[in-house]
């Protein structure tokens, strides 16, 4: 989620961003508005009918593939690949995908400071 609000933020001048809810009804739709999406720049959406709405056949969305992030054009056409979950390989990809439509640049996502750490103490006494 931290990744998530990261990039919604860079890019946030450049593109629409919106969260689109598939819960299987309206309460638990401004629940999860409420709890996940607190603070993050962009709209969050329902979709009425969840899983069975236009917009879930539309994209292909099914209920093993939440969350799901995808990157649309200005003309409304998918230009990513539907990824489920954000990897830092599918991350990276996101992010190469946002930097062509927006021509902005975004940092790419560096290790955390323990993990470079532990990178540089490898055991060999230094």
């Amino acid at each position: 989620a931290a990744a998530l609000k990261e990039i919604t933020e860079f890019y946030k001048s450049k593109l629409n961003v919106a969260y689109i809810n598939m819960d299987d009804d309206a309460k638990q739709f401004q629940k999860t508005s409420q709890s996940l999406f607190k603070g993050f720049a962009g709209v969050n959406l329902y979709a009425k009918k969840g899983l069975k709405s236009d917009a879930a056949q539309q994209f292909h969305i099914y209920g093993f593939k939440l969350p799901s992030f995808m990157i649309l054009d200005k003309d409304g056409k998918v230009v990513s690949k539907t990824v489920i979950g954000l990897s830092s390989v599918q991350l990276a990809e996101l992010i190469d995908i946002l930097n062509k439509q927006t021509g902005l640049t975004a940092p790419v996502p560096q290790a955390s400071e323990t993990e470079e750490e532990h990178d540089e103490h490898d055991g060999h006494g230094h």
